[in-house]
């Protein structure tokens, strides 16, 4: 159901009290009818409304394919170097052939505090950057696979 400016919503205060902080604020008219009346970013901030229509932001997709491998090393080493921003996150794999787990994490990444992959596991992640993620491994023949999103 598309909800407009002007539009009401019955809905059980119950479940809107569950949802994050500031996503929707409403009115009850005593009637048991609540009415929606400002609509949050779930940050505290107020949306703002042109023309009574909700302001969409669409998403994007990037023109190249970044996908890459990465060996392993006894030291923290970056996916790649490169900086590739994300617009959904990274999926890396350890390759099935891995005869050891690595361990992804950022520059300070051990492999006592890494997330652990063993061989053929993945891992989805959304930091800003490719290149603020890196592997470790107790060896420096296994690999990782990347693919940004």
């Amino acid at each position: 159901m598309a909800i407009t400016v002007a539009d009401t919503y019955a809905t059980n205060s119950s479940n809107l009290a569950a949802s994050s902080p500031n996503l929707v604020s409403v009115i009850n008219d005593g009637t048991g009818v609540e009415q929606i009346v400002a609509i949050g970013d779930g940050t505290g901030t107020t949306v703002s409304l042109t023309s009574g229509k909700l302001p969409v932001t669409t998403a994007t997709t990037s023109a190249s394919i970044n996908i890459g491998q990465t060996t392993s090393a006894v030291t923290a080493t970056q996916l790649t170097a490169s900086s590739i921003a994300m617009i959904n996150g990274v999926v890396v794999q350890a390759l099935s052939t891995n005869t050891a787990s690595v361990f992804i994490g950022g520059s300070s990444v051990t492999t006592a505090n890494g997330f652990e992959l063993t061989a053929g596991s993945s891992l989805t992640i959304s930091p800003s950057n490719i290149n603020l993620v890196y592997v470790i491994g107790s060896n420096a023949t296994d690999k990782v696979c990347w693919s940004v999103t």
